[in-house]
C-alpha cells in the first residue's frame, strides 16, 4: 500500500487563540499558587488554607483540583466560592499565572 502524498501548504496561517476564562473552574490550584498575590488572597479568604494545601492527602492532587473541586470536599463554602470566582475574573491580567 502506498502512502498518500499531500501538497505543501500554500502559506502559514497563524492559529487562533482558544477562548479562556480565568476563573475557579478553569485554573487548577497549583497554578493559582504560582502567583504570590493570588496565594496571599486565598490564604486570607480561606481559613487554614496554608495548612490545607500542605496536607499529604491533598497535596499530590493540587495540580488536578480547581477551587470548585475543593468545595466538593467542604473546604470552601458556596458563598465564598462565588466571591473567589468574582475576584479571580477581575484579577489584573499582568498579575495572573502564566498558563
Amino acid at each position: 500500500m502506498e502512502a498518500q502524498l499531500y501538497p505543501p501548504a500554500a502559506a502559514y496561517q497563524e492559529p487562533d487563540k482558544a477562548p479562556f476564562e480565568f476563573c475557579i473552574d478553569t485554573v487548577v490550584v497549583n497554578e493559582l499558587l504560582t502567583s504570590p498575590s493570588i496565594r496571599r488572597m486565598l490564604e486570607e479568604a480561606i481559613p487554614r488554607f496554608d495548612r490545607i494545601i500542605q496536607s499529604p492527602l491533598l497535596k499530590p492532587h493540587l495540580s488536578n483540583f480547581t477551587l470548585r473541586s475543593l468545595s466538593d470536599f467542604g473546604i470552601i463554602s458556596a458563598d465564598l466560592l462565588e466571591d473567589l470566582d468574582q475576584r479571580l475574573r477581575n484579577w489584573p491580567e499582568d498579575d495572573r499565572p502564566l498558563l
